[in-house]
């Protein structure tokens, strides 16, 4: 029934947390059906950077990040009803920046990172189930160690692409959301690079930007796209009318959306795109102010099936 279910999910994409340059606990939203500005949704328990943003169709959760030391909180959010956020629980470790998660209906998984107390990307999964409160539990391995690259999902798989190990990557992984485990090879990006937006459909995988040897003349405006049931690397789907890195992304099935991020000054604007149609990105709206380094999440990703 969840395949003919359009009528709990609302196809709102919430933005939690990031720098502007200070880092804030700041909690927006959009629409993703309809072009406009982001509004107030409440904040986050606290200041948040650089977390990892997964979510079912009725609860968003922002996991670790830095404020600007490491954290090992998760706050969580009703994302039908506007408010604050509250404490969910823990990660496995004493905390890290987490920057990738993925997510089914029922579980949200987060992917490798960065701990600021050794100075090293981590390789750790840890996962919960979204609708129990609770700390994290071990799930396997990301078999390179890295962080800050570009994630999605379907319904049973999660996707991690690029990232910055000793450097830059562009090595796609899969691991099967509902079974523990390490991941797995997929593919590769087209070019190498880290801080790039990820979005999806049930079916279609999107990464965008991103900066892809950590130079300035290095940001990228390119969209590529993977069928996320089948292994291979990744293909161009379009551009975005500005290069952009470190920027938050989410989708309902049919519309992806990109947000603020940096190049070289932080943004405020949003675009948007069509999933199952290549092309370049079109304006959107705005953030109410700059802002990099946040994640986005939505009630109607890939993850989760139905329209």
């Amino acid at each position: 029934w969840r395949q003919v279910d359009n009528t709990t999910r609302s196809g709102r994409a919430v933005f939690g947390g990031g720098t502007t340059p200070s880092v804030v606990n700041t909690i927006e939203y959009v629409q993703i059906s309809t072009f406009g500005n982001a509004l107030d949704f409440g904040d986050l328990v606290g200041t948040m950077e650089s977390s990892g943003g997964c979510s079912s169709s009725t609860r968003g959760l922002f996991s670790g990040g830095r404020n600007p030391g490491q954290l090992d909180r998760i706050d969580y959010i009703t994302i039908a009803s506007a408010g604050n956020a509250i404490d969910f629980g823990n990660l496995t470790d004493s905390g890290r920046i987490v920057y990738n998660s993925v997510s089914s209906s029922t579980r949200g998984v987060n992917l490798g990172g960065y701990k600021t107390s050794s100075s090293a990307n981590t390789n750790v999964i840890d996962y919960v189930e979204l609708p129990t409160l609770g700390n994290a539990l071990d799930f396997g391995d990301v078999t390179t160690s890295r962080r800050s690259g570009g994630d999605c999902n379907s319904q049973t798989r999660g996707i991690y692409a690029g990232g910055f190990s000793s450097t830059y990557e562009k090595i796609i992984e899969s691991l099967t959301i509902a079974s523990k485990g390490n991941t797995v090879r997929f593919g590769e990006l087209a070019n190498a690079g880290f801080g790039q937006g990820g979005l999806s459909n049930s079916v279609r995988g999107i990464m965008s930007g991103g900066n892809q040897d950590g130079s300035a003349t290095g940001r990228r405006s390119t969209i590529s796209h993977i069928t996320i049931a089948s292994e291979g690397n990744a293909t161009y789907f379009g551009d975005l009318a500005v290069a952009r890195m470190t920027h938050a992304a989410a989708s309902n099935s049919i519309r992806g959306v990109f947000a603020g991020g940096y190049t070289p000054t932080l943004l405020s604007s949003i675009e948007t795109i069509s999933i199952s149609e290549g092309g370049s990105a079109l304006d959107f709206g705005d953030l109410p102010g700059v802002r990099r380094g946040f994640s986005g999440l939505s009630d109607s990703h890939g993850g989760l099936g139905g329209f």
